[in-house]
């Protein structure tokens, strides 16, 4: 094993990993599948399947705090995916990256209150027609 991969006899299933974060199977397998998880870590387990190291545990558990539970979309955990890797993550660059979800997710509430307004004012016309 050469430095920075995944050690074999370390590996561990999804469903480990998914136990260790208190996260979903599913969710590692997302993760892993929209490349959140660094191949370098990542082997096959002996029942032939992905198998992930302590790494990954680690990588994904800071990736998790940074994003602070925020539920953000997968293109902006990779943005803060590699400032992590890349030792770029300082606090102010996490602030500001979370500042700019947060504006975009300000933006997305606002578009989905005249969808909804929108939706209800039809809701009411077709009741209105109908009684």
């Amino acid at each position: 094993m050469t430095d920075g991969e995944a050690d074999p006899n370390q590996l561990m299933p999804a469903r480990e990993v998914a136990l260790r974060l208190g996260l979903s199977i599913a969710t590692v397998r997302y993760y892993d599948h929209a490349g959140l998880i660094d191949e370098r870590y990542i082997g096959q387990g002996a029942d032939g399947k992905r198998a992930y190291d302590d790494v990954t545990v680690t990588r994904l558990r800071a990736l998790i705090e940074a994003c602070g539970g925020a539920g953000l979309p997968i293109h902006e955990m990779r943005t803060i995916a590699a400032a992590l890797d890349d030792g770029t993550l300082t606090d102010e660059r996490q602030l500001e990256l979370l500042q700019q979800a947060l504006v975009r997710l300000d933006y997305e509430v606002d578009r989905l209150g005249a969808v909804r307004h929108n939706l209800a004012a039809k809701i009411a016309q077709l009741q209105e027609r109908d009684g």
